[in-house]
């Protein structure tokens, strides 16, 4: 399944990716994650910048994903602190995720660029639309 990405653009996070630095994303927040209950591994993920309607710059391929329950303020630091390597945080986003009750924690692998515009999507549906398996 295909699904939708935006990547911080303050933190740099597409650019680390596409460079190799991190093979992680994090989000955090308050209350229980709902936006990310659906992705799996093995969904691919288009990556856009949020500064350009319909533009998507790369797909990655979802490798792990950890949608936490409730946790501490010292288990989400442990927890960032263990996937620090994949994540590669700069200072500032490590205190803006760390500490945070609900955490979700995507690896992602093959992160490569493409140039999709998704506001004329006629021309991509073959993409978008997954093959019907076979049986």
């Amino acid at each position: 399944m295909e699904n939708f990405f935006l990547p911080d653009s303050d933190a740099s996070e597409l650019d680390r990716l596409m460079n190799g630095t991190s093979s992680m994303i994090i989000r955090g927040s308050q209350e229980k994650p709902v936006l990310y209950r659906n992705l799996k591994k093995g969904d691919n993920l288009c990556l856009t910048r949020d500064n350009q309607y319909g533009e998507t710059e790369a797909l990655g391929f979802v490798s792990n994903i950890l949608i936490s329950g409730r946790l501490s303020r010292e288990e989400s630091f442990e927890i960032i602190i263990r996937n620090q390597d994949k994540l590669q945080l700069p200072d500032d986003q490590f205190y803006r995720w760390a500490g945070n009750p609900y955490l979700v924690l995507i690896e992602i692998d093959n992160v490569r660029t493409v140039s999709l515009n998704l506001t004329e999507a006629d021309q991509h549906l073959p993409f978008l639309i997954p093959k019907p398996e076979t049986k």
